[in-house]
């Protein structure tokens, strides 16, 4: 029974390793993708193109069915990953929360969302103050001229700024939640088709 469970785990392992070094080999195609690979401290700096090429070139014909399911469809960046444990609650899980913690200490955390909290507050802010300035002007006096009354040009002039402050802030708001969704979507249709085809094709090659 020890000995089942601890092959299994080796298998689990291997899987795991050999689908991180096919990304590596789909990453990593041209000499200057090395190049920012050593950069960034992903290889050694110490290997040149060539030795590059002769080690990762095994690992670009790997099938799907021969790694871990965490590499069929694609890149799944971390802050998806923390979704996904959220929504779907896997039993394997080390946290319910995080897939992995994304700040080592408070000051990242703080310093990765004053921005967002900042720029809702300022855009509730505006949009608040618009429909105000919308409610107070009377409109049955806006469209009806009045002979020398530059208030009322003033107040229309208010009246239809506000307006297009709140259908411009509607606008924003549809696109920071709808182009997200659709490229998620999109993503997600094409990691599907893709497993569709690469099994497709490992059946007509066995």
């Amino acid at each position: 029974m020890a000995a089942s469970s601890e092959s299994a785990a080796v298998t689990f392992d291997c899987l795991m390793a050999v689908g991180f070094l096919r990304s590596y080999s789909l990453l990593i195609l041209h000499p200057l993708d090395l190049d920012i690979a050593k950069e960034t401290y992903l290889v050694p700096k110490d290997i040149d193109w060539v030795q590059w090429s002769k080690f990762i070139c095994h690992f670009r014909q790997i099938r799907d069915e021969d790694v871990a399911r965490r590499y069929h469809y694609g890149q799944l960046r971390l802050s998806r990953l923390n979704w996904l444990v959220r929504v779907f609650r896997p039993q394997h899980a080390h946290n319910m929360w995080f897939y992995e913690l994304p700040h080592s200490s408070i000051s990242d955390f703080v310093a990765d969302y004053t921005f967002p909290i900042v720029f809702i507050f300022a855009t509730l802010s505006l949009v608040l103050s618009s429909m105000q300035v919308v409610l107070s002007v009377p409109t049955e006096l806006l469209w009806f001229e009045e002979r020398s009354n530059d208030l009322q040009g003033i107040g229309r002039t208010f009246w239809v700024f506000s307006i297009a402050v709140v259908l411009l802030w509607a606008l924003v708001c549809l696109l920071l939640l709808g182009i997200p969704v659709l490229v998620l979507g999109w993503q997600l249709s094409w990691g599907y088709k893709h497993r569709i085809k690469s099994n497709v094709k490992a059946k007509g090659i066995v």
